[in-house]
């Protein structure tokens, strides 16, 4: 030991507390990396939910616009048929009308 406080006195080899700081310079550097990937962790999961919810949505709104088609479709087996009906209807009693003038 009195050899290495003999080069530090000397100015030849550099002292232990400078790498004491320099360690602690890195560990000082390790935590705010530490605390930045926690922080863009965190972003990242709020993304995913984000996009969860999203899918969510596009899957409710899709499932809804089958539902809203079904509807129309039937909607429009329906309309044709009362209006076949209502030609029948119309037709029948242009029949009567007609049988009336006889």
């Amino acid at each position: 030991m009195p050899k290495t406080t003999f080069l530090q006195n000397a100015g030849l080899e550099t002292a232990r507390p400078k790498r004491s700081k320099a360690a602690a310079a890195v560990a000082a550097r390790v935590q705010e990396l530490e605390g930045q990937l926690d922080v863009e962790r965190h972003i990242a999961e709020e993304l995913r939910d984000k996009v969860e919810h999203l899918i969510k949505q596009t899957e409710d709104a899709d499932s809804a616009r089958m539902k809203h088609s079904d509807e129309v479709e039937t909607l429009k087996s329906s309309f044709q048929e009362t209006k076949a009906s209502l030609e029948e209807t119309q037709a029948l009693l242009r029949g009567l009308l007609n049988l009336n003038k006889i």
